[in-house]
């Protein structure tokens, strides 16, 4: 990033601020309300006029174009969520029943029960499985654990925060 990208996106937020400084002042004033934008939405509905609603935040979107981004690359970004995991691409398929054993073992308890309706789609298909208030979830292709939430209470604190990290 150079000198003049940061220089340049400074620009952008100093801009920002001072917009929504005046919004602020705006509402603070009376000139913008709740009120007023819940009645002007419902009017608009039925309209084809933009509302002085959209209309000032239209003025106020197009002031930014053009502006450097950003790019994160972390582990949410976008490019790292699409990707398909490579872990699931060879494995084979795993049965409800073999999945129920990984997950009994995985989380220490029987009697977990299954219902498809709960279980994932998306990127890594899995198999869930519940029991008061524990969730576990293995997937379809390996068996592997995908995740598990176990909410509970813990009445005594056995260990310090320092304890904890060291």
């Amino acid at each position: 990033m150079t000198e003049n990208t940061l220089k340049t996106l400074g620009e952008y937020a100093d801009r920002l601020a001072d917009n929504m400084w005046k919004v602020e002042q705006r509402i603070t004033n009376g000139e913008l309300s709740f009120e007023k934008a819940a009645t002007e939405v419902q009017e608009a509905k039925n309209s084809d006029e933009p509302s002085y609603i959209t209309e000032g935040f239209t003025d106020f979107e197009e002031g930014y174009d053009n502006y450097p981004t950003l790019i994160y690359d972390g582990p949410f970004s976008d490019h790292i969520l699409e990707k398909n995991p490579e872990m699931l691409k060879s494995a084979s398929a795993v049965t409800l029943s073999d999945a129920l054993k990984k997950a009994e073992k995985a989380c220490g308890t029987v009697g977990l029960s299954h219902d498809d309706k709960n279980d994932e789609q998306g990127k890594m298909p899995s198999y869930v499985f519940t029991k008061d208030s524990t969730t576990i979830a293995v997937t379809k292709n390996g068996g592997y654990l995908s995740y598990m939430l176990c909410g509970r209470s813990v009445p005594t604190r056995s260990v310090t925060a320092l304890e904890a990290v060291a």
